[in-house]
């Protein structure tokens, strides 16, 4: 063999060499890259377990606190209870003492220890208080005998036996009425026509058996009217067009001729608007637009120009937004995503110009199809309609992230809820679903254990009913039927003397 061909041997054998050992360095390579990635995956697995485990005790701290919170109002409210009879008992007693050593009828001050001068024109003395030459103690005391003398006995409510008790039909005022709200002084309802484009304005109050319509306005701007929310003077109404892409203001200081003074429309932050909620001051109007997840702020200080001034899109809170409410203290809008089971939490008092999404909780169970929304009037809890339940947020212990805490179900009563009031006690919730027909009672006096107490189904005056509204006293609840075009009165509490 050559040395040329020597050569060439030990550079191929060479080469060989170097190959095998790049490949097996590629291969080592590899192996430990495998073993590194399992590694952290394992690592991930880890990491899940513990940040589920995380969730897991913050949940049942919230729970705990929440449940720590009622017990402490059952004790303040037993402790205010046991103050008043402590408080009544020494009213009377003081009262039998007082009598003992005073002279009711006395119209001067007479007697031994003579008057004591207080104030120019008044007196106290052994005959009573005297004003200006009139026994005030002779006239308390006589006000209180004659009441003693008759007294009024409240009748219990009766919630098991709701009745409908009057039904309001209009094909043209209430065509397609959809959702209600009362105004603050209790004497009107609001109807939305979904179909007819229109605002009806119904005395509720002089006689609420038999509600009448006393004004109404139609106009292409309402077109598929859905939420109509009140200012909180009451003269004004901010109605949600749902066809027309359109917030319009109308001003319904005089009743008997609403008349639209203002409107807003725009087909991207507006698109499709269904829920609205004026701010407490009503400078702000919150809007949900159910087409494109949106939640748009509308600036109404100037009701003639109202104008959107701020907006957030998101369709993972908020996937069909459909109904929104605002908290008390006007820091936070809540919204429904009625596609994505769930509700959103925006700060609407940072910046009103920049509404930012802070929070959410969505449940395929509880929050199953998520659509109206009620807020109780201290801003703890929040009740949220669905598929076929109410369930019962905590948004007062920690807003920006709000936890259900209790829901009640039921396929007959509340299918397809559509709209939810709060009694003014607080212990009644009224749910109008759409798909049963029906008016459903919910006992929410315990929030962790809410429980369907009454109910009106498949009542022909309530087919497809959408909106509820409740009276001032809570003795009516009123519901509309979008197929009926009606609002129907039904009388929850008999509160009549006897």
């Amino acid at each position: 063999m050559g040395l040329y061909s020597l050569r060439h041997v030990v550079l191929v054998v060479a080469a060989a060499i170097v190959r095998w050992s790049a490949a097996d360095d590629l291969r080592g390579l590899v192996d430990r890259l495998v073993e590194q990635n399992a590694k952290l995956a394992a690592r991930v697995d880890w990491v899940r377990e513990d940040l589920a485990e995380l969730h897991q005790k913050y949940d049942t701290l919230v729970a705990s606190s929440t449940l720590q919170r009622h017990e402490q109002a059952k004790w303040q409210r037993a402790t205010l209870a046991e103050l008043h009879l402590v408080a009544g008992g020494q009213r009377r007693l003081s009262s039998a003492v007082s009598s003992e050593r005073r002279a009711l009828y006395s119209d001067a001050c007479v007697g031994p220890s003579g008057p004591q001068l207080l104030v120019e024109g008044v007196c106290s003395c052994t005959g009573g208080l005297l004003v200006e030459g009139r026994n005030i103690t002779k006239e308390l005391d006589s006000f209180v005998a004659a009441n003693k003398s008759t007294p009024s006995t409240k009748a219990s409510c009766d919630i098991d036996n709701i009745k409908a008790v009057g039904t309001l039909i209009s094909n043209t005022k209430l065509n397609g009425a959809y959702k209600t709200v009362v105004s603050p002084n209790g004497q009107y309802a609001y109807v939305g026509g979904w179909d007819g484009a229109s605002i009806a304005v119904v005395d509720i109050a002089s006689d609420p058996a038999n509600p009448v319509i006393v004004g109404s306005v139609t106009d292409s701007r309402l077109s598929g009217a859905w939420e109509v929310d009140v200012s909180s003077d009451g003269d004004l109404l901010f109605v949600a067009g749902q066809h027309s892409d359109t917030l319009t203001v109308v001003s319904v200081s005089n009743p008997v001729s609403p008349v639209i003074v203002g409107h807003v429309t725009d087909s991207t932050n507006l698109k499709g608007p269904t829920g609205v909620a004026a701010s407490p001051n009503s400078s702000y109007v919150y809007v949900s637009g159910y087409y494109l997840d949106s939640f748009a702020v509308v600036d109404v200080s100037t009701p003639a120009v109202p104008k959107v001034v701020g907006s957030v899109f998101d369709s993972l809170t908020m996937d069909f937004a459909l109904e929104v409410a605002v908290s008390p203290n006007a820091q936070f809008a809540f919204v429904t995503g009625s596609k994505s089971d769930s509700v959103a939490v925006i700060d609407v008092a940072t910046d009103p110009t920049n509404p930012a999404i802070v929070g959410s909780v969505d449940d395929s169970s509880s929050l199953a199809g998520a659509r109206a929304v009620a807020i109780s009037a201290d801003g703890q809890y929040a009740l949220v309609t669905g598929t076929t339940q109410l369930a019962v947020l905590d948004i007062g212990t920690l807003p920006t992230h709000p936890v259900v805490v209790g829901y009640v179900s039921d396929s007959d009563a509340m299918a397809g809820g559509d709209s939810v009031g709060i009694s003014k006690d607080g212990r009644y919730a009224f749910v109008a679903s759409r798909v049963s027909g029906s008016l459903a009672v919910v006992d929410i006096a315990n929030v962790t254990n809410p429980v369907l107490v009454g109910a009106i189904i498949n009542d022909t005056n309530l087919a497809y009913a959408s909106g509820v509204a409740i009276a001032t006293l809570d003795d009516f609840v009123f519901v509309t039927s979008y197929v009926g075009d009606s609002l129907t009165a039904i009388q929850v509490c008999n509160n009549s003397e006897v």
